[in-house]
This record gives C-alpha cells, structure tokens and sequence, in this order.
C-alpha cells in the first residue's frame, strides 16, 4: 500500500472526494465539524486540488499547527483502528521535510499547508485481514506514525518560549485561548495539560 501520487489523486478525485465527505460526515470520529482541527483538515484537502488556494491557516503559528495536526493523528488513528471499519483510503498528515521517507522525491512539489502535506493510501478489498507479507511493511508504517507523533509534539513544546512572550504582550489573547483550549478542544490537545505548568524563570 503505496502512497498515492498527486496526479493519482487528481485522477481519483471524484472517488476520493467522496470518500473524505463520509469520512467527516462519521459523527463518532467527527463530533464536532466545525472544531478547529477538522477544518484544518479539510483545508489540508482542498490544498491537494487547489495548491494555490487561500484558506484561513495559512498565516498559523508553527505551535498550532504541529498542535492540530497531533491532534487530528490521534483522532484517525482511533478511528482506523476501531473494529468493524471497511475504508476505500487512509489518510496521514506529515511534515513536508519528511516527505522522502514516504517514498516521495524531495523535487516533487508536493501540495502543504503550514508545513504539513496530507498523504492518501489506497486501501486494498482484500486488506482487511492482514497478511504475514504485510508485517514487516506494517511495523515500518506504525514506527513512521510514533516518529511523526513524537516530532510534532516537539516542534510545539521547542516553540514554548516564544508562546510565552507572545501571550505576555496580549494576555486577553492568551486567556481567550487558554479557555478555549480547556473548555473547547479538551482532553484530545497536546496543550491541555500546559495549564498545570508553573514557569521559574531568571533564579540562578
């Protein structure tokens, strides 16, 4: 199960387009449509037909960025993994320096969206039972999922000091977001244990 080329996309994208509909139309993946993480998603998705398209993300910080796409990760992961799931295509979002990991040449201009690039697999009819030959390529693919989980969540805590400063030059902007992280995305975000942190700064 190779990832799909771009003009493989194009040329499936009828098939495709509706199959991203059911995907986000799944109440028990998607409860929330209009959360941030998937409209980050869908503008993921238009980019793919429309790479010059405007969306609302493309000015994001590189710390909320890294922080929906962990976010959206997880989410379709679980969803992947629950049983009784028969999917025509998977989805993985991934940083654009690692493209070449992914079997993509690093000239190919593969569409992004602050940084990240959406990755489509087509998924075989006879892959719901898994077969030994598929293993070694599995492990390889879940140890791709566990790198790319991990790198994210380091690009957003590298980016602390900098959110720090930020939010000390607008704290009505931090807390808005600070609630809107506790009250709104929950337990899913990365950043929703930072309210616990106590910062010590300058003691020597």
């Amino acid at each position: 199960m190779e990832y799909l080329e771009i003009r493989e996309i194009l040329s499936l994208r009828e098939d495709i387009e509706g199959f991203f509909s059911t995907l986000l139309s799944a109440k028990v993946l998607v409860a929330k449509p209009k959360a941030a993480q998937w409209r980050f998603l869908r503008c993921c998705f238009d980019r793919l037909f429309m790479p010059g398209g405007a969306t609302e993300f493309d000015m994001i910080s590189k710390p909320r960025s890294a922080q929906l796409k962990f976010e959206l990760e997880n989410k379709l992961k679980w969803f992947y993994l629950s049983p009784g799931k028969s999917l025509k295509y998977a989805l993985s979002m991934i940083h654009k320096s690692r493209l070449s990991i992914y079997g993509f040449d690093q000239n190919e201009n593969y569409p992004d969206l602050a940084g990240y690039c959406l990755l489509i697999r087509k998924i075989n009819e006879d892959a719901s039972c898994p077969q030994p030959d598929d293993i070694p390529e599995l492990k390889s693919y879940l140890e791709r999922v566990v790198i790319e989980g991990a790198d994210a969540e380091f690009r957003a805590y590298s980016s602390l000091p900098e959110i720090r400063e930020e939010a000390k030059l607008d704290l009505k902007k931090a807390r808005d977001s600070n609630s809107n992280i506790i009250f709104g995305v929950g337990h899913s975000s990365i950043a929703e244990h930072a309210v616990f942190n106590i910062d010590i700064i300058d003691v020597s």
